[in-house]
């Protein structure tokens, strides 16, 4: 996953209480870091030291939020991964890996949401 997606993941609402993050300075150097542990205040220390904070979620911390809207996910013919739904709005997406193309879905299940 790239900053971009995850980046977009937030902004479509998916909580920000991973072990990774991205995270960027404010002169826009982006890094990657584990945050081991939230309860020390991880996320907390760097946001108030004025860095932009970015969970950068796992294949399982994605399918999790998704839910049961989630219902399957395959390899495509064509090359990369698709994920679908056919519950409340029908939905699709596909991406790279698998982790992108659930992403992606979740993405969508959230602006379906919210219409």
């Amino acid at each position: 996953m790239n900053y971009k997606l995850a980046k977009q993941l937030k902004e479509a609402g998916f909580p920000q209480e991973t072990k990774q993050a991205y995270v960027l300075s404010s002169g826009g150097k982006e890094e990657h870091r584990n945050i081991q542990n939230m309860h020390s205040g991880g996320y907390i220390n760097l946001l108030s030291a004025g860095y932009e904070v970015v969970s950068k979620p796992t294949l399982e911390e994605v399918i999790e939020e998704c839910g049961d809207d989630l219902e399957g996910i395959e390899k495509m013919e064509t090359g990369g991964w698709g994920a679908y739904t056919y519950s409340k709005k029908w939905a699709n997406s596909i991406g790279v890996t698998h982790l992108e193309a659930v992403s992606n879905l979740y993405i969508k299940l959230t602006r379906n949401n919210k219409a």
